[in-house]
């Protein structure tokens, strides 16, 4: 019971982590962070990268459930996978963005992420 459980609470990780990418508040940001020409496309490149990696996320962490314990390990492995490429994805473009902002636009993006 509790590995059917802890593989329920692995499916929610992967629905909460593809509503957060999905979920960017951009108009917000780009009002909020007071952002330049170049900065916004950087941004834009972030929400895109988010936005694929949230579709990808979606399709490859599998929500079904296992029987068996080495069932229930191979599943917990792809989600662990699914999310580990999810962040491998957003990672370079999150980085282009925020090294383009200044220390006042880094606070407040902090604030609004």
């Amino acid at each position: 019971e509790r590995g059917r459980a802890a593989a329920s609470s692995w499916h929610q990780i992967c629905e909460h982590l593809t509503v957060a990418l999905r979920g960017w508040p951009i108009r917000e940001i780009e009002r909020g962070v007071r952002l330049s020409e170049s900065q916004r496309v950087s941004f834009y490149e972030l929400v895109t990268a988010s936005l694929k990696a949230a579709a990808t996320l979606a399709s490859a962490c599998p929500a079904a459930t296992a029987l068996t314990p080495a069932g229930r390990m191979d599943i917990m492995r792809k989600r662990l996978a699914a999310v580990r490429d999810a962040t491998d994805a957003i990672r370079p473009a999150l980085m282009r963005f925020y090294g383009a902002l200044y220390q006042g636009q880094k606070v407040r993006f902090a604030e609004m992420s």
